[in-house]
Order: C-alpha cells, then sequence, then structure tokens
C-alpha cells in the first residue's frame, strides 16, 4: 500500500486486492502470533541439551527452558518482531499517517521478518531435524518423539513463513536489495542480546554464537548467522522481483509452491525429509 507518494510499497500490478482483506488478513495473522507467543511462554518446562566445543568456557549442559527463557531463542525473537510487524501495520492501518519514517519502518520490518522466518523454517527443515534423525538413529531413539516435533515446535517453525507469504501476496510489498544492511543488523543485534544475557545466566541457545571460543574459530561462526540471514534475504528479492510479472494465479502458485519446498506441518512430513 502506497501511503506516501515518497515511498512506495506497491508494485505495478495487474491486479490489487481490496484494503479491508489484507486489513482482516493481518489481524488474524496478529492474533496468531499473540497465541502462539502466550503458549510458548506459559507451557512446561521443556529440558534442551546445550553441548559447547571443547574449547569454550561454557560447559555442557541441560538448560530448564520455560516463561522468559524462550526469548533466548531465535525462533522466538523472530516471532516476536513478526508480532510487532503485524501490530504496526494494524495501528497505521486503522490511523492512516503520512509518517516517511513509519513507513519506511514497516517496509524493513517486513524485510527483516521474511529473511527470519525462512531462516528459522529452513534451517529446522533440512539441518536441525535431519541432524536430530541420525542422533536418534543412533541411539536407538525415536525421532517421532524428538522435542521439535511437537504441534507448538511445528507451529513455531513453519505459521511464521506461511503468514509472511500471505501477506506478502495480499499486501504485494517490494523487497529491495539496498535494505540489505536490515537483515544484517537483527542479526547482530540477537547476537548481542544472547552474549548479554549470557553473562548472567552462563549459557549460550546455540554453540555458533559462543563468544567465548578462539577469534579464528568463533567469527567464522558468528558471521555465518548474519551471512545466513542475508542470504534468504537475497532470495527472497529475487523471488519478489521473479513475481513482478506474473499474473494473480501464477503468483498465487509460486507462494504456494514455495511454502510446500519449506514448510512441514506435520510429523510425517519431517520425518520423510530427515530420511
Amino acid at each position: 500500500i502506497n501511503y506516501d507518494d515518497n515511498v512506495t510499497f506497491v508494485k505495478e500490478t495487474r491486479f490489487e486486492f481490496p484494503l479491508w482483506l489484507l486489513c482482516c488478513s493481518r489481524f488474524v495473522c496478529f492474533g496468531v502470533c499473540v497465541n502462539r507467543l502466550q503458549i510458548a511462554m506459559r507451557a512446561p518446562a521443556i529440558t534442551v541439551e546445550v553441548r559447547y566445543s571443547p574449547r569454550s568456557k561454557f560447559k555442557a549442559r541441560d538448560i530448564q527452558l520455560e516463561g522468559i527463557k524462550r526469548l533466548k531463542t531465535f525462533t522466538v525473537q523472530s516471532w516476536c518482531l513478526q508480532t510487532f510487524y503485524f501490530l504496526l501495520c494494524i495501528v497505521i492501518q486503522i490511523i492512516p499517517q503520512n509518517s516517511i519514517f513509519l513507513n519506511t519502518l514497516i517496509w524493513i520490518l517486513f524485510e527483516i521478518c521474511f529473511a527470519a522466518s525462512h531462516l528459522v523454517s529452513s534451517i529446522t527443515a533440512f539441518v536441525l531435524l535431519p541432524t536430530a534423525a541420525r542422533v536418534c538413529a543412533k541411539e536407538g531413539k525415536n525421532i517421532q518423539n524428538h522435542i521439535l516435533l511437537t504441534s507448538q515446535a511445528l507451529w513455531l517453525h513453519n505459521a511464521n513463513v506461511a503468514m509472511i507469504h500471505l501477506d506478502l501476496f495480499l499486501s504485494q510489498q517490494k523487497l529491495t536489495i539496498t535494505h540489505i544492511g536490515a537483515p544484517f543488523l537483527w542479526g547482530v543485534l540477537y547476537i548481542v542480546f544472547a552474549w548479554y544475557l549470557a553473562l548472567y545466566e552462563d549459557w549460550l541457545p546455540y554453540p555458533f554464537i559462543d563468544f567465548t571460543l578462539p577469534l579464528y574459530v568463533c567469527l567464522p561462526l558468528h558471521l555465518g548467522l548474519v551471512i545466513a540471514l542475508g542470504a534468504f534475504f537475497l532470495l527472497g528479492v529475487a523471488f519478489d522481483n521473479a513475481l513482478a510479472h506474473l499474473g494473480l494465479f501464477s503468483r498465487l502458485l509460486a507462494h504456494l509452491t514455495l511454502l510446500r519446498l519449506v514448510c512441514r506441518f506435520s510429523q510425517k512430513q519431517y520425518a520423510i525429509a530427515s530420511s
């Protein structure tokens, strides 16, 4: 939606959805985000095995993840950002503004959410679950009982990317390469946040953001998260540019195809992917 002449959100297309439909969609997505975050915060504690490099100053331990501690994970942080994005969209649609700052902020938040949601879903589907499947097979455990295959985990690792694609389809916002610094900044902010909490709680949720490792090991690992966010953002830019010349049905088919490749909403789908 073009809220201001200086900030263009919508590409030239042959079809535009009515504003009320976009508003309803964002209300629903905001409700889903709030609901899922409440469930995550109130859910019973889960035990997470955190193992670090032998050269780390952090000791391997089992963490009781519950309540506010869940905010330490990148997934929950990304959901919080997406919740804020939908909330800001709703506010600015109810109370129209001509603020270039707010319009640009919404635009950039959307682009960060696109990159972060794809990173969360893709890493879970193609890295974490296959790795867990190999470990479970080696230890004689059933992968179907893995913590990442609970209904809440399936929601958190898949619904985020589905909602952001729905928003892109209805709003037809544009991802622009000139904003590539935004996902980099989000990655850096998350790392700094995790470091800050680690100073007080003596643990990190992910070994690849371990700042106690030697610099030649630590730096590439930290850059990996930031570069991964940038890579998914660039994929989003390429995907968005490819949609620019497509009709309504073709765009819908493109969104559904990408979601089908990334999302795994059932244990069976994960089991197939892991095998």
